[in-house]
């Protein structure tokens, strides 16, 4: 009986002994586990915050590129209009100039600059003449000379009831080929077609949609093989000489005919013509020479009228 029990209190402790080492066993495994999952779980975090980071830094950059080429464009766009043709000045200049002018400032030494650079290529004198003068003197001669080009586009922008000053500003200055009285402003659309806004006051309200000013537009495709001849609009005419619009024609935009004795005038269909009957869409011929002016004149040698 003794051996029996003796066997059994064995039994009963190795039994014991063995659950505490499973037992023991257990609280080392979850331990373990505990302190793997607290590092998992920051490493995931770090994971997380470092691509927010990274994130954020896309977001801002794509921003900062956006807004950067917008206002670059912007610049360009404008400083084209004055003369200031892409390539004269960097990057950053082009935006600094654009930024100078547009705020009033002018303080900015490369505007004075390329301002005096861009005068001097047209051939203006802007002696003892400050950067404001001298941008005040292009834009006056630009509205003399230059003449815009717009897209369709651009010309469905405007709303009926807008002054004609919003729509210069809409449009971008171009050239007035209207006299005292009358502004006429001109502006070729899709390079081959030319606008034209008349009015005598730039507070005067235009009365016409952006789709009803593209059914006015006048063709002013260069299709004539005779370097001498040319597609143009009447503007006006008096007994001995017309005034032609011909935006689209590579040796001038305009210019002053002088008609005399020996210039032929004709309808398109070969029947004669005269002076009174010139108007709307011309084709005209001229002798060869022109006259150094602005605009330029040279003698008339055929006008058709287009019926």
């Amino acid at each position: 009986m003794e051996r029996v029990s003796e066997v059994k209190e064995k039994d009963f402790l190795k039994n014991v002994i063995e659950d505490n080492v499973i037992q023991k066993e257990r609280i080392r495994e979850n331990i373990l586990n505990k302190e793997y999952k607290k590092e998992v779980i920051p490493m995931k975090k770090k994971l997380y915050m470092a691509a927010s980071i990274v994130l954020v830094f896309l977001i801002v950059f794509a921003t900062y590129a956006y807004v950067d080429a917008k206002e670059y464009k912007e610049a360009v766009l404008f400083l084209n209009e004055i003369g200031i043709q892409e390539g004269m000045l960097s990057r950053s200049e082009a935006k600094k100039v654009y930024k100078d002018i547009k705020s009033g400032s002018f303080d900015e030494p490369v505007t004075n600059a390329v301002l005096t650079k861009v005068a001097e290529n047209y051939g203006l004198n802007v002696e003892n003449q400050g950067p404001e003068e001298i941008y005040a003197t292009i834009r006056t001669y630009n509205m003399l000379t230059y003449t815009k080009r717009i897209s369709s586009e651009d010309v469905l922008k405007i709303d009926k009831g807008m002054t004609y000053k919003d729509i210069i500003k809409l449009l971008g200055e171009t050239k007035d080929i209207g006299t005292i009285d009358e502004h006429v402003l001109m502006y070729v659309v899709d390079g081959t077609k030319l606008l034209y806004l008349k009015f005598s006051d730039e507070d005067e309200v235009c009365q016409r949609t952006g789709k009803e000013l593209l059914d006015t537009l006048v063709n002013a495709v260069q299709d004539q093989k005779d370097k001498n001849t040319f597609n143009a609009i009447v503007i006006n005419k008096s007994k001995n000489h017309v005034f032609l619009s011909c935006p689209t024609y590579e040796l001038f935009d305009s210019i002053y005919l002088i008609i005399d004795d020996k210039t032929e005038i004709v309808f398109e269909d070969g029947t004669k013509a005269t002076v009174n009957d010139i108007e709307g869409e011309v084709i005209a011929t001229f002798t060869g020479g022109i006259r150094e002016s602005y605009p330029p004149q040279a003698n008339a040698k055929k006008i058709v009228i287009k019926r």
